[in-house]
């Protein structure tokens, strides 16, 4: 995941961005995901820190010496530190180190050896709702797919149309013959603009032939047949 994007430590990631430390971090050492600035944490505390305080000072260690003539990075130490306090303020649930809290939910050792017994074809087996962690995307997957067959193409996606940004106006009546009366005729219109494809004149069906049921039967017609991603104003009486 991108550490200067991540939602859990956006204060900490807006605090150090705009400093030197942090547009170091970017462009110098190249640190875009929170793998790669865990990465530069241990190189850190292996060769900087190596269990002990780190001083910089003007003429440093030959490691910060050779990083200024290799990156140009005027203070690794600095950079380090910076490193740490984006690493340590990721929440639990985001940080790839912290402890594995025990939610109760995994299958015991005595429930995964029953699964393994039982024959899959006849009988149902627990589910077992531990994270695992997997090196390919399609080892997650096993409804359509198996170990032999791995797709090595891009799946395409639909063209989506792009939707207009003027508002199309849709005017809508109803009118009846008769109304109030049992042998009433009820009917609907729908206008755009002149020749317009979606207009229409409809007849009600049913027993319900009134004014109103025309009028709502042109509106319902209007929703049902106007693509849905067309942004419309319904004008009635």
């Amino acid at each position: 995941m991108p550490i200067w994007l991540h939602v859990g430590i956006a204060d900490k990631v807006k605090n150090i961005y705009n400093q030197k430390c942090g547009k170091c971090l970017r462009e110098k050492h190249n640190i875009i995901t929170v793998d790669q600035l865990h990465t530069f944490i241990e190189w850190g505390n292996m060769v900087l820190l190596n269990g002990k305080t780190h001083y910089p000072k003007r003429f440093c260690c030959e490691p910060c010496d050779r990083l200024k003539g290799k990156i140009k990075c005027d203070n690794i130490s600095q950079c380090h530190k910076a490193a740490l306090e984006l690493y340590n303020a990721l929440p639990k649930h985001w940080n790839p180190t912290a402890p594995k809290s025990n939610d109760g939910l995994s299958l015991s050792e005595r429930e995964i050896e029953k699964n393994r017994n039982k024959d899959r074809r006849k009988k149902t087996i627990a589910f077992d709702p531990s994270l695992t962690i997997k090196n390919d995307i399609s080892q997650c997957f096993r409804i359509f797919t198996t170990d032999a067959s791995k797709a090595r193409t891009a799946e395409g996606r639909p063209v989506i149309r792009r939707v207009p940004r003027r508002t199309i106006r849709v005017y809508t009546d109803g009118s009846c013959t008769r109304n109030g009366d049992a042998k009433a005729e009820a009917g609907a219109g729908i206008w755009i603009a002149e020749d317009h494809p979606w207009n229409a004149a409809i007849r009600v069906q049913g027993e319900a032939q009134t004014n109103q049921t025309g009028e709502l039967t042109a509106i319902l017609h209007a929703l049902q047949n106007i693509p849905q991603e067309l942004p419309i104003v319904i004008v009635t009486d």
